[in-house]
């Protein structure tokens, strides 16, 4: 997919791990990283949804 949009070079992971404490739902955490370009860090994206104010 990411090809199609023309980033031949990006990359998205999903790093999980365990969360300090537990909330609504459970201890897992989970973060999305993106790399638009190769030389680049791999970042998290940020939420851009309300959902989480009225979840957090």
């Amino acid at each position: 997919m990411l090809r199609q949009l023309g980033l031949e070079k990006a990359k998205i992971e999903v790093a999980l791990g365990e969360a300090d404490t537990y909330n609504h739902f459970g201890k897992e955490s989970i973060e999305i990283l993106f790399q638009a370009n190769a030389g680049f860090p791999l970042k998290p994206i940020q939420s851009a949804s309300p959902v989480e104010s009225v979840l957090g």
